[in-house]
């Protein structure tokens, strides 16, 4: 049965059309489609030979109905209004989790810093805005039951281009929504943000004892081990691997060693954190059982100790003026451990994105862009 590349041109317009039109497509391995200006693409669920540079080539410099629908075409169509008509564009990736969002805006950017350093050699900068979503993946990515690398908040991606739209001359990132529930609890089968598995499969012997945590076994952490699944497909090596990428793509962005070292150790005190235990004694008050995990929360975080345990132990109420502090019972202390948590993460992650903004921070003045918004899925709402 014959397919259409553009779905507005089938003889009947229906959803039985539509349906077996893509069906028909992917089963040829096409999994790109347009509808008018939207393309619709289906995930393969497996490499496909169509990114490569040679791929690139075909698309520079041509219209949109010039090849067969592909990412790279909408890329370049964006790209080549900017150029010729000084017109800012946005490009929106939207659909369920699993659809291939994350994979899609990789595309895009892969193209925009091909076809700029074509027009000259590759810029820092350039590297740095594909570096910049190594990053945002590891900390912002996370195995869920549809995807292995699912993206756990949205975020607008700025490419800013020169007054001739010949070069690419920095980039900012606006996040939104990150899942901060899934730093303290994941579904069965799911995995906590990557970061968590590289950071421990990760660090050498050398850094180990740096970060002041008693295991590096995933199993031995609340937060990590719960939901039964702390590996991807590839095994652990395939975390270790990921993390020596993101080493490199943080010292590309210019972070510098000691916030780096800083980092881990944030991940280090929430990870044990999520360990500490509550007990209650015979008038329903709890009593933390390992003030010693306590005391190394204390030291990474550099608080003091005896205010850390108040604020894991006791609500503060002031009423007219006056401040008291009623103990939590055991439920209600897990919670608010577990909010510490999920805050300290999301302080981390913005200060994260922060510090990639301020590296692709354009230093001279920006005449145009084109946005892309990488928005996950709301399936579960």
């Amino acid at each position: 049965m014959d397919d259409v590349d553009d779905m507005i041109t089938l003889s009947e317009l229906s959803e039985n059309a539509i349906m077996n039109n893509l069906k028909n497509r992917f089963e040829k391995k096409k999994i790109y489609t347009y509808t008018g200006t939207i393309l619709v693409a289906l995930n393969p669920f497996t490499q496909v030979d169509i990114y490569s540079a040679k791929q690139m080539k075909k698309f520079t410099g041509q219209r949109t109905s010039d090849n067969e629908p592909h990412i790279f075409a909408i890329a370049e169509n964006a790209f080549s209004n900017v150029r010729n008509f000084k017109q800012n564009q946005a490009i929106i990736i939207s659909g369920e989790s699993g659809a291939g969002k994350t994979e899609s805006t990789k595309y895009i950017l892969q193209y925009l810093t091909s076809i700029t350093s074509q027009q000259s050699q590759e810029t820092w900068v350039e590297q740095q805005i594909l570096e910049a979503n190594t990053v945002l993946e590891a900390f912002g990515n996370s195995k869920t039951l549809r995807n292995n690398n699912s993206s756990r908040f949205g975020k607008f991606m700025q490419i800013n281009f020169d007054s001739k739209a010949n070069h690419i001359i920095g980039a900012s990132i606006v996040s939104y929504l990150l899942e901060k529930s899934r730093v303290v609890k994941q579904g069965k089968t799911e995995r906590n943000y990557h970061i968590f598995y590289q950071f421990l499969r990760g660090t050498s012997e050398e850094e180990k004892s740096e970060f002041n945590l008693k295991s590096w076994d995933p199993d031995d952490f609340n937060y990590l081990s719960e939901s039964g699944c702390n590996v991807l497909p590839g095994g652990p090596i395939e975390d270790k691997k990921q993390f020596e990428k993101l080493k490199l793509a943080l010292t590309v962005l210019n972070i510098t060693a000691s916030d780096i070292k800083g980092i881990w150790t944030v991940l280090s005190a929430i990870l044990t954190i999520g360990n500490i235990i509550f007990e209650e004694d015979n008038s329903e008050k709890i009593i933390i059982k390992n003030l010693d995990v306590v005391k190394n929360i204390a030291f990474m975080l550099a608080v003091d100790e005896k205010f850390l345990i108040q604020a894991l132990s006791t609500r503060r109420l002031v009423i007219r003026g006056e401040t008291t502090f009623k103990p939590f019972n055991r439920d209600k202390a897990l919670e608010n451990r577990d909010a510490i948590s999920k805050a300290i993460y999301d302080n981390l992650f913005q200060k994260i994105v922060a510090a990639i903004n301020s590296s692709l921070a354009a230093k001279e003045t920006v005449k145009n862009f084109v946005g892309v918004l990488d928005i996950f899925g709301f399936e579960g709402i």
